[in-house]
């Protein structure tokens, strides 16, 4: 394909995916990038070694539920360590036997500035140990980036979570894409290429048509 044909494909794409809304899987959410089949959001920390802090509202059994489930993710992903304070100046702090609407069991929240998460709080239902466990896995992935899966056997999965699941191979794909990536935000990505293809487009035209007209139709 020559590039006066190609230019206008670019135009195409770049214009559905500038115009691709954000995607929220909460506050502080932006547009979400695809990994595997898992979403991951295009915001994320800029250190590995996170803190986290329980409020007083998780019991005894909730703190081994929580601490397990950091500790789950650390195997699944060594990139991130965590450690627990007794500070509640921290990058995650989370809340037990928290009440919610309808089904809800767990919700997420960050604070992002300049694309970069600084601060999460995740609230917990009052649940089952085993299934707190499970579910706060899953917040913890949000809490690192990932947005939902449409999978039912990711734990990132968006509807009731199989109890005992642990982070899949897509999660870590996802979570491995998002970490070995720039953050920058493909809308942007995408303006730059239309902003460059119009006036390269116009000006390969008009030198085409120039090259025509000189041309003799006959020898």
């Amino acid at each position: 394909m020559r590039l006066a044909k190609a230019i206008p494909v670019v135009l195409i794409i770049a214009a559905v995916v500038g115009s691709v809304p954000s995607v929220n899987a909460g506050p502080g959410s932006s547009f979400k990038w695809m990994a595997g089949g898992v979403l991951h959001i295009g915001y994320k920390w800029d250190h590995a070694n996170l803190s986290y802090w329980l409020n007083s509202s998780c019991d005894e059994a909730d703190s081994v539920a929580i601490d397990s489930a950091f500790e789950v993710w650390h195997q699944a992903f060594p990139y991130f360590t965590f450690y627990r304070t007794q500070s509640a100046n921290v990058d995650v702090g989370i809340f037990c036997k928290a009440r919610f609407a309808g089904d809800m069991v767990g919700l997420t929240q960050r604070v992002v500035k300049a694309g970069i998460i600084e601060h999460v709080q995740i609230f917990l239902a009052d649940m089952p140990v085993k299934k707190l466990m499970t579910v706060c896995m899953h917040e913890i992935g949000h809490a690192l980036g990932l947005g939902h899966s449409v999978d039912p056997t990711d734990l990132m999965y968006y509807g009731i979570i199989k109890i005992g699941l642990t982070p899949s191979s897509k999660d870590i794909q996802s979570l491995n894409v998002l970490y070995e990536t720039p953050n920058t935000d493909v809308r942007i990505i995408a303006g730059v290429l239309a902003a460059l293809a119009v006036p390269i487009w116009i000006a390969l035209n008009r030198v085409k048509s120039k090259r025509t007209t000189g041309k003799r139709l006959c020898e």
